[in-house]
């Protein structure tokens, strides 16, 4: 017995499931059976739907680090970790200036206290990606790490060095999404219930029960498998950053445009940023629905901007903050302010914001 996991979805007509129709194994050569629907079912569950959490190009330039063997973390970008998924799969489109230093990208996750970043081996929650020397612009590099699903707030972290101080590593884009390797036994923790090879034999009876587990199956990954709306992260070494205001009046500096779905009426976001010197400054969020109801999320910014730039991460997990309301399937738009006192700089360094999961 076995629990596929098969790399492909295979679609067919509902004719050779329909009514009358003798019952078959199916995943075999001239058939089209029970067989198929449960490795369609896994297929979804490992391979099909896996939405990205974050989806960035950076600036013209790219994020560029000195010629340093000394890990620097350029981006981070705060996320609700998947129930089911096990793992974080990056992608990363970078480059070297030169051909004698081997550039490193290493993503971590913020909780992972046994780790460290540029560490000579790679701990269960982080993984070093290596830029070989002199790889051309938009070289595409991949790595996975595991992720903690128990945390209701997870920052991932970038971090760039290289292997000498000789030539630079830059990265263009960057591309997160959740990983699940195989169909472990049991019911998952999301509540996906694996089928099992020996369920589908050929001309066996089949149970109403078979048949709800299926949809149930699918409405399962319908609730939990919900990508972000916007996932934006600034060069964090810089010395400004792209989204600043000095202003004491609240500025609109970013308008996403999204679209929720049937069950999805809020949004849970994280977001990075501070005010230089001792000044005051806020980041405001309101969605359509919000702005229609008159009101906001309001989160006040540190006077911190120190690495890791914990005191300057906030989240809806935070004391006193909240999701942000949205209505249910329809389009609509996140709108960002940000305000300083009048005098000293407030700025916005990293924004990210995903569907809730359904109830």
């Amino acid at each position: 017995m076995s629990r596929p996991a098969p790399s492909s979805y295979r679609a067919f007509g509902a004719a050779h499931l329909g009514h009358a129709v003798p019952i078959r194994e199916g995943s075999t050569a001239g058939q089209v059976g029970e067989l198929d629907l449960v490795e369609n079912l896994h297929y979804l569950h490992t391979t099909g739907l896996r939405p990205p959490v974050v989806h960035q190009q950076f600036s013209t330039n790219g994020m560029v680090t000195a010629a340093s063997v000394t890990p620097v973390m350029k981006a981070h970008w705060g996320r609700r970790p998947f129930v089911d998924p096990t793992d974080w799969q990056i992608h990363v489109l970078a480059a070297m200036s030169g051909a004698t230093d081997t550039g490193k990208v290493r993503f971590e996750a913020a909780s992972n206290v046994a780790g460290g970043a540029g560490g000579s081996s790679d701990s269960a929650l982080g993984v070093t990606i290596d830029v070989p020397a002199g790889s051309a612009q938009w070289t595409l590099v991949s790595g996975r790490f595991t992720c903690d699903p128990a945390q209701a707030i997870d920052w991932i972290e970038m971090h760039l060095f290289c292997s000498g101080a000789t030539d630079t590593v830059r990265v263009h884009a960057v591309e997160i999404h959740p990983y699940l390797g195989s169909v472990a036994a049991g019911v998952t923790t999301a509540g996906f219930v694996p089928h099992d090879t020996l369920e589908t034999s050929a001309d066996d009876p089949l149970s109403t029960y078979t048949r709800q587990r299926m949809l149930g199956n699918l409405r399962t990954l319908w609730k939990t498998r919900s990508g972000s709306v916007v996932s934006y992260s600034d060069d964090l070494s810089r010395a400004t950053a792209e989204i600043e205001t000095t202003s004491a009046s609240y500025q609109l500096v970013q308008v996403v445009p999204y679209r929720s779905g049937v069950g999805q009426v809020s949004l849970e976001w994280a977001l990075s940023g501070h005010v230089t010197g001792a000044g005051t400054g806020n980041v405001k969020l309101v969605t359509s629905r919000m702005l229609a109801e008159g009101t906001s999320e309001v989160q006040a910014l540190q006077n911190v901007w120190t690495s890791p730039y914990t005191a300057a991460r906030h989240d809806w997990d935070d004391g006193g903050n909240a999701v942000l309301p949205v209505y249910e399937n329809q389009s609509g738009h996140l709108y960002v302010y940000l305000q300083s006192d009048g005098a000293a700089t407030a700025r916005l360094h990293s924004l990210t914001a995903w569907w809730k999961d359904v109830a």
